[in-house]
């Protein structure tokens, strides 16, 4: 549903706009209602204001870094044009025309304040747009954002966790090297300077949505207690993680682990990884950010460091989606891109074995609540004939093992949908799918039936129940 309102609300500038003005009415609508509710209809209220800002922020995302590949001079103008109709209305722009002096003879304080605040919007909407270009990070740009004032600094982190592309454009130049690059560290220390204030900024936002003040309380303990407290510190862990990762390209053997230790100087480089991956968000982000843009193509599949790099890339991609609930989604479409490869060097057992091992991390997330979005995605894979039978076989039966009744509908309307195409279908009534977890399947049908017999259905909900009905006959289900 997300990804089809993105295509649909950015396909033109009107739409785009339009969408823009009712979100934005929405959420000042809802806020205030959510001063004076309390209650269950208050947590409502502020559920749904967040998910209104986090649509807003994935449509300006969507709007100004599009995936397409295509290098001709009708989408670089295009680009051009969706860049820049985003940043008109993007409301960094729209503050600075709205910011005017509320006093007739303006004090040199409130000046400079104008000033101040004029500068950082400039910047982020400069680093922006740079980024949605391809170009590198401009060190001009960070020392002009690093050299504001100290009292501006919870808002400069601020506007950055709104506007997750300029993030993106910090973190690209940290773990990603854009045309075969790579910073200078000075560069990187002051990207990860920034990446670090916006984690801050976050850290304390949240400590103030929570309502309870016990609840805060426990927060700023749990946060006292672990080593990271300040800006340098985060900054630190930041740019290691990103040296780590150039080293990691070039070791021979790369082992991860999810044991803490005490020091980060000690260890192998996939043990130091590990370790800040556990320890800091931003390095995990990092680390899955590098690692998609690498496992992104079947180069990296023909080397000669896959065989030994892919398994420490899984298993730590793994451990990451058990601490950061956040990068979990980002785990599965690096996941995806393990079963894209191939490679005429490595053997089909070795090859197999690492489509595995990427399959099992798929299930492992799904176990954490991903089960429709891996469905969602799997699915096409599947119907393309990019999964051969025995790794659909590996998959399924690896479902079956995790999954059991009672599940929600639209668990049941993704997994229907994978289960009627037809490479699954001669996979799973084939002599090599076990008798055993036949059985397993035919009982999840079955519980699928009775669920759906249960309720009164309409719209999208009546498609999944012809495609359980379709599931009896295609699976041969006794009624």
């Amino acid at each position: 549903l997300v990804e089809d309102l993105k295509r649909t609300c950015t396909s033109t500038a009107y739409t785009y706009i339009y969408t823009r003005e009712m979100l934005h009415e929405l959420i000042k609508r809802a806020t205030n209602k959510a001063k004076t509710a309390s209650g269950p209809k208050g947590l409502g209220l502020q559920r749904s204001i967040k998910k209104w800002s986090r649509i807003a922020e994935e449509l300006e995302y969507h709007m100004m870094k599009s995936q397409s590949s295509s290098k001709s001079q009708s989408f670089s103008l295009e680009k051009k044009r969706r860049m820049q109709i985003s940043l008109v209305v993007n409301e960094l722009q729209q503050r600075q025309r709205r910011r005017i002096d509320t006093v007739s003879t303006p004090s040199a304080t409130a000046s400079l304040s104008h000033s101040l605040s004029q500068s950082l919007d400039s910047q982020i909407i400069a680093l922006m747009r740079r980024h949605s270009m391809g170009c590198v990070v401009d060190e001009f740009i960070l020392d002009k954002l690093l050299g504001i004032s100290s009292n501006y600094l919870e808002q400069l982190g601020l506007s950055l966790i709104d506007h997750p592309l300029a993030l993106d454009a910090l973190m690209h130049a940290l773990y990603v090297h854009t045309g075969g690059k790579m910073l200078s560290i000075g560069i990187k220390t002051k990207c990860a300077k920034l990446v670090a204030m916006a984690v801050i900024a976050a850290e304390k936002k949240l400590i103030e949505s929570l309502d309870d003040e016990d609840k805060r309380e426990d927060w700023v303990q749990k946060k006292q207690s672990q080593d990271v407290k300040d800006v340098d510190c985060i900054a630190d862990m930041i740019v290691k993680g990103s040296q780590l990762c150039e080293q990691a390209e070039n070791v021979v053997k790369f082992v991860v682990t999810e044991e803490e230790s005490k020091t980060l100087s000690s260890g192998s480089v996939g043990s130091q990884l590990s370790l800040l991956c556990l320890k800091c968000a931003p390095v995990s982000e990092g680390f899955l950010l590098w690692a998609r843009e690498k496992c992104n193509g079947n180069e990296f599949a023909e080397s000669a460091a896959y065989p030994t790099l892919a398994p420490g890339i899984l298993s730590l991609s793994r451990i990451i989606a058990k601490h950061h609930p956040f990068s979990r989604e980002s785990v599965v479409g690096l996941a995806i891109l393990f079963l894209r490869h191939s490679s005429s060097e490595l053997s089909f057992q070795k090859m197999n074995a690492i489509k595995e091992q990427a399959l099992r991390l798929l299930l492992i997330v799904l176990t954490q609540g991903l089960g429709v979005h891996i469905f969602q995605i799997i699915s096409p894979k599947i119907q393309k004939g990019q999964l051969d039978s025995n790794l659909i076989r590996y998959f399924v039966s690896g479902v079956l093992d995790i999954v059991c009744p009672p599940v929600s509908m639209s668990f049941i309307h993704a997994f229907s949908q994978l289960l009627t195409s037809k490479p699954c279908i001669d996979a799973l009534k084939s002599k090599f799918f076990e008798s055993q977890k036949k059985k397993a399947l035919t009982s999840l049908i079955s519980s699928f039936k009775t669920h759906v017999s249960e309720g009164r259905f309409t719209g999208s909900e009546k498609m999944s129940v012809e495609l359980v009905s379709s599931l009896y006959d295609i699976y041969n289900v006794p009624f």
